[in-house]
């Protein structure tokens, strides 16, 4: 079983996260992530789609660890191993320092 997994959430929000404990109402997750998917037209007419993921509620609060009432998780599914590699990267690029206009012109 992935240690990631998919919850689709009743405002039809889909997210990534790591579950560290279920309780009896609510789960703890940690670091969780929206799933972005884009829809664009490719040059022979087909659609495309493109994954993204964004942060959740991290822009609005410094907390690592949310609780999630069970009754908003219309499903909770493993996350496949090629989702799991994506988001282990994103959550990587995220914790990385930005470099500052001066400290980019020093390199």
């Amino acid at each position: 079983m992935n240690k990631y997994s998919v919850l689709k959430l009743s405002n039809g929000e889909d997210i990534i996260c790591r579950i560290v404990e279920t309780l009896k109402e609510q789960i703890k997750v940690e670091n969780p992530l929206l799933l972005d998917v884009q829809q664009t037209p490719s040059r022979d007419g087909r659609i495309k789609e493109t994954l993204g993921l964004v942060k959740w509620i991290k822009p609005f609060t410094d907390e690592d660890s949310y609780l999630i009432e069970k009754n908003w998780i219309v499903i909770n599914v493993s996350a496949s191993d090629g989702l799991s590699k994506y988001y282990e990267y994103i959550l990587k690029k995220l914790d990385e320092p930005k470099m500052t206009k001066v400290e980019e012109l020093k390199n």
